[in-house]
């Protein structure tokens, strides 16, 4: 079994999109919001890439 993790903290992200996976749990609705996002529509793109 393989893991696979999702980070937005790469190059060519903006500072404040780079800052989303930084923490898990803390925040306020509005991060919390982006994190779900991006982990959402990122984690779905993965598998599909994936196969």
């Amino acid at each position: 079994m393989s893991i696979l993790f999702l980070d937005t903290d790469v190059e060519g992200n903006t500072p404040e999109d780079r800052e989303i996976t930084s923490f898990l749990y803390g925040g306020d609705e509005r991060y919390r919001l982006k994190q779900e996002i991006a982990l959402g529509i990122g984690g779905v793109k993965m598998l599909e890439a994936s196969g």
